[in-house]
């Protein structure tokens, strides 16, 4: 318990002093206290919240405590809770995709689905950004410092 306060302060500190993001890309796992975290410097800063689900933490903390124990419970209430916050959220498969949209009613875009690992390495942040992120989220304030929607959609061919 103590070791999660320590993160959550040192995570929020950390966030609040640094220069303001207009997007926040948070890959899960980890999830407590990440998400919390993150989602409230979003709410602070007028940010995006954005997941990258690769697993769930809930299912890494059972393989050790059990599908019933209670911490695993909190854990998975935790991600959907927050989870369903997000004003986008990614994933690299389509059973992860189908699995959010069963187990919390989260919705992934179909173009997070097809990048192939050689290119998607070659993408930079503005380009990624522009992929993941619904035209109402990145537009207006830019995919990244100093670019807008319109460079990023040359950027993507």
């Amino acid at each position: 318990m103590l070791k999660a306060m320590w993160q959550t302060f040192s995570l929020l500190f950390a966030l609040l002093l640094k220069r303001k993001s207009h997007h926040v890309v948070v890959q899960n796992v980890p999830a407590v206290p990440t998400l919390a975290v993150c989602w409230f410097y979003c709410l602070l800063a007028h940010a995006n919240f954005i997941i990258d689900w690769h697993n769930y933490g809930f299912s890494i903390l059972a393989l050790t405590l059990g599908e019933a124990h209670i911490l695993v419970k909190v854990s998975r209430w935790f991600e959907g809770y927050f989870g369903q916050k997000a004003c986008s959220n990614l994933c690299v498969t389509k059973a992860m995709k189908d699995d959010l949209k069963e187990r919390w009613n989260i919705s992934v875009s179909d173009n997070t689905l097809s990048a192939p690992p050689a290119q998607a390495d070659a993408w930079t942040l503005p380009q990624l950004i522009c992929l993941w992120c619904p035209q109402k989220t990145v537009q207006g304030q830019g995919a990244a410092h100093g670019s807008d929607f319109g460079k990023c959609l040359q950027m993507m061919g």
